[in-house]
Protein backbone atom coordinates (compact mmCIF):
# COMPACT_ATOMS: atom_id res chain seq x y z
CA UNK A 1 0.00 0.00 0.00
CA UNK A 2 1.23 3.54 -0.84
CA UNK A 3 0.27 6.76 -1.45
CA UNK A 4 0.70 9.47 -3.44
CA UNK A 5 -0.34 13.56 -3.24
CA UNK A 6 -2.88 14.12 -6.17
CA UNK A 7 -3.59 17.13 -8.81
CA UNK A 8 -6.86 17.74 -9.79
CA UNK A 9 -5.87 17.14 -13.17
CA UNK A 10 -6.87 14.10 -15.28
CA UNK A 11 -3.68 13.01 -16.31
CA UNK A 12 0.17 13.19 -14.57
CA UNK A 13 2.29 15.67 -15.48
CA UNK A 14 5.89 14.60 -15.71
CA UNK A 15 7.97 17.31 -14.59
CA UNK A 16 11.31 15.62 -15.32
CA UNK A 17 13.15 12.78 -16.64
CA UNK A 18 15.91 10.71 -16.15
CA UNK A 19 17.96 10.21 -19.09
CA UNK A 20 21.61 8.77 -19.49
CA UNK A 21 21.44 8.67 -15.48
CA UNK A 22 20.90 12.60 -15.36
CA UNK A 23 17.85 14.16 -13.83
CA UNK A 24 16.96 16.14 -17.28
CA UNK A 25 13.73 19.53 -16.31
CA UNK A 26 11.28 19.47 -18.77
CA UNK A 27 9.16 21.74 -16.38
CA UNK A 28 10.42 24.66 -13.83
CA UNK A 29 11.84 22.57 -10.30
CA UNK A 30 9.37 22.19 -7.60
CA UNK A 31 9.56 21.13 -4.29
CA UNK A 32 7.44 19.24 -1.71
CA UNK A 33 7.71 19.59 2.24
CA UNK A 34 7.49 16.20 4.10
CA UNK A 35 6.24 16.88 7.61
CA UNK A 36 7.01 12.48 8.58
CA UNK A 37 10.70 13.28 7.68
CA UNK A 38 10.79 17.02 8.83
CA UNK A 39 12.17 17.67 5.33
CA UNK A 40 10.67 21.34 3.79
CA UNK A 41 12.11 20.79 0.00
CA UNK A 42 11.71 17.15 -1.50
CA UNK A 43 12.14 17.38 -5.11
CA UNK A 44 8.97 16.28 -7.43
CA UNK A 45 9.87 14.60 -10.68
CA UNK A 46 5.86 14.26 -11.64
CA UNK A 47 2.67 15.58 -10.28
CA UNK A 48 0.23 12.61 -10.12
CA UNK A 49 -3.52 13.65 -11.80
CA UNK A 50 -6.33 10.97 -11.92
CA UNK A 51 -4.82 8.54 -13.69
CA UNK A 52 -2.49 7.63 -11.34
CA UNK A 53 -4.69 4.34 -10.98
CA UNK A 54 -4.57 3.28 -14.64
CA UNK A 55 -0.27 3.57 -14.52
CA UNK A 56 -0.25 1.46 -11.30
CA UNK A 57 -2.42 -1.33 -12.92
CA UNK A 58 -0.38 -1.08 -16.22
CA UNK A 59 3.14 -2.49 -14.03
CA UNK A 60 1.10 -4.90 -12.53
CA UNK A 61 -0.89 -3.72 -9.16
CA UNK A 62 -4.05 -5.98 -9.30
CA UNK A 63 -6.68 -3.50 -7.44
CA UNK A 64 -5.68 0.03 -7.30
CA UNK A 65 -8.39 3.19 -6.46
CA UNK A 66 -8.56 6.57 -5.75
CA UNK A 67 -9.67 7.92 -3.25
Amino acid sequence: MFTVPLSTQDKTTERTAIIDGKRKQILPAEYHSDSLRGVDKVFCYRNYGFDVVDRVEAVGFKSAKNN
